[in-house]
């Protein structure tokens, strides 16, 4: 019966993966969600065309200085693994399945670790939580081939040799330990807090054997991060986000803290002094790279304030509901229970789920990890049942999980057409249609420039590591500059030649008077920019379109004589698409001997206001050639 039970909770939950079928495989080709999969097809397309799979950067993004590399190597060589069997022509289709394929490997090994621990139709539950709660639902469906389909699992495995280890402090126990702590970086980027939720759950705890076992934890755990951030990762550097010294230093911090815990509630002074120094030690040198983890749980950071997945559930506890299920709300419950009957996997299930729900409290990117953990926490509550209600509780549970399953089979965003669908065949066109430059744009737009147009681009949601978000400032710079010549100064110092208008994805406005104001208007009027291509899609009632395509060009000069003092006005007419017109406008002043000139950077037919009229070239746009007047 059990057996029935967990395939048939297994198959609904790998129908709503699929029930974005049609939504992800188009006839216009295959669209993946989120943007960050489009980041891993572009790093997975670098490594394959230069024939080695360990990237330092990530390439086309935050030029022109680049970024450096912090997607998790293990998940990236998984999803390259996929697209060198595929082929890269079929990348994206590849990519499409790395979500569902990993989440029902994820869940099969998840579950059989689990059959000792989890009694009968208990399981069944669990993985009812992680098949159809919404979250897990939208990290792992059809389409995705971003890491956050381990962070659920990794957190369980965590739990699990953590529990183990304080049940039955071992040898064996604490090298698991360790190596789950120093490993799990290459899977998941929020891998640092993992140790400290692990050495709150040991606080509890304390004897001789436990002291030992978690100061070999510390060391396995240091150890195996550091061989990985050498091998693989970002050396020694001590950015938190990427794979480097900070988590080696980290977890034998955290864990040396808990070490010198138990240690001075089991009488080993001496042991207790070495921990806490060690402990100490590393603190203090990773103390700035703290406050900047903070700092960016705050999001501090424009970027990170906008996007989905930073937004804090607490001030939105609806959207909280929803991602995570009802079940979210027995946690306090859960927590309370378990700490006040404490068991060695009792507390340790409750650290993990406390931990958890106040990091997507702050951001809902935690919720994942969250909701993995908690449905272990309310069994453990539950189970075993009170005598004689053990049929009541198995019923209300399993009917809140039930609650849950509409909303995994209907509720994803990819139902209606998503983002990369728009923008897809503009960027396709700028491919081909454009000299490989740089591209100033919205950071929305930034990854599927990358992996669309193969261009680099300077802006993208890759917001939180200084290289990106000063990026960001730079592209946010020219977009929201108001004069002529500040975006002219901006796009030299960036050495980018194309800026692609659109609204800002975050919030639908634009300051007045900006530059991607006045780029999306009907009549153009910045000397340094020509209009190349305006996209079919558009975003508004008025029609006006979602994208435009500009590069930035010296412009012809045109110039005349007038009165002194006098105003001259151009207008170029522009055919934007076919039957649809635009227009370029200028306006000068004739100096003081009369002579004038106008910056025109379309070519076509300048009518003047002074009646003449002249045919400005692609080629004198193109490299600036002097234009007179007819007299």
């Amino acid at each position: 019966m059990l057996r029935v039970a967990l395939v048939a909770v297994i198959a609904l939950g790998l129908a709503a993966r699929l029930a974005v079928w049609e939504h992800v495989f188009t006839p216009s080709g295959t669209e993946l969600v989120p943007a960050d999969s489009h980041g891993y097809l572009t790093v997975v397309r670098a490594q394959l065309e230069a024939g080695r799979w360990v990237s330092r950067t990530i390439p086309d993004v935050a030029f022109p200085t680049g970024g450096p590399a912090y997607f998790p190597w293990l998940h990236l060589t998984l999803v390259t693994i996929a697209v060198k069997v595929a082929g890269l022509a079929h990348a994206e289709t590849a990519a499409a399945w790395v979500g569902p394929a990993l989440w029902l490997a994820w869940l099969g090994v998840a579950l059989f670790w689990l059959r000792r621990r989890v009694p009968g139709p208990w399981l069944a539950l669990v993985a009812a939580v992680w098949s159809w709660c919404l979250v897990h639902v939208e990290v792992s469906t059809l389409g995705t081939a971003d890491h956050h389909v381990h962070e659920a699992f990794v957190a369980v495995a965590a739990a699990l040799a953590c529990g183990a280890l304080l049940e039955r402090p071992s040898t064996r126990s604490a090298v698991a330990l360790g190596l789950v702590l120093g490993l799990s970086r290459l899977l998941v980027t929020s891998a640092f807090a993992l140790p400290p939720l692990v050495a709150l759950a040991a606080a509890w705890f304390s004897s001789r054997e436990l002291t030992r076992a978690l100061g070999l934890a510390a060391g396995t755990a240091s150890a195996t991060a550091l061989a990985g951030a050498l091998l693989v990762g970002a050396g020694l550097s001590s950015s938190y986000e990427l794979f480097g010294a900070f988590q080696p230093l980290f977890a034998g911090a955290c864990l040396l803290a808990a070490c010198a815990v138990s240690a001075v509630r089991s009488g080993q002074r001496a042991s207790a002094g070495a921990a806490l120094l060690g402990a100490v030690v590393a603190l203090v040198l990773l103390a700035p790279e703290l406050a900047r983890a903070v700092g960016h749980l705050g999001r501090h950071d424009a970027i990170l304030g906008v996007i989905d997945e930073a937004t804090p559930l607490l001030s939105d506890w609806r959207f909280g509901l929803a991602l995570c299920g009802p079940l979210a709300l027995l946690a306090p419950f859960a927590v309370w229970r378990l700490l006040v009957k404490p068991s060695a996997w009792r507390v340790t299930v409750a650290v993990m789920t406390a931990g958890w729900l106040v990091a997507a409290l702050a951001q809902a990117r935690f919720a994942a990890a969250f909701m993995g953990v908690l449905p272990l926490a309310v069994v453990a509550t539950f189970e075993p049942p009170r005598e004689g209600r053990p049929r009541a509780v198995t019923v209300g549970l399993a009917a809140l999980c039930l609650v849950m399953l509409p909303g995994a089979l209907s509720g994803t965003p990819w139902v209606t057409p998503s983002l990369a669908s728009r923008v897809r065949p503009t960027l396709e066109w700028l491919r081909t249609g454009a000299r490989h430059e740089a591209v100033v744009a919205d950071p929305y737009l930034g990854l599927f420039t990358a992996w669309y147009a193969r261009r680099p681009v300077v802006a993208s949601t890759l917001a939180q590591m200084t290289e990106y978000a000063t990026a960001n400032d730079r592209a946010r710079a020219v977009l929201d500059a108001r004069d002529d010549g500040a975006v002219e100064a901006g796009l030299a110092a960036l050495d980018a030649g194309l800026v692609i208008a659109s609204p800002p994805f975050a919030n639908g406005s634009v300051a007045p008077g900006s530059l991607a104001e006045r780029l999306g208007r009907p009549v153009l009027s910045v000397p340094s920019l020509e209009l190349l291509y305006e996209s079919a899609e558009s975003r508004r009632d008025d029609g006006r379109a979602l994208l435009r395509v500009f590069r930035r060009v010296p412009g012809a000069a045109v110039e005349g004589l007038a009165e002194p003092g006098a105003r001259i006005t151009g207008r170029v007419a522009i055919e934007a698409r076919p039957g649809e017109l635009l227009e370029y406008r200028a306006e000068v002043m004739a100096g003081d001997g009369g002579t004038w000139v106008m910056r025109v950077p379309q070519p076509g037919r300048l009518e003047l206001s002074d009646g003449t009229a002249v045919t400005v070239s692609p080629e004198a746009v193109e490299h600036g050639e002097t234009l007179r007047t007819s007299p």
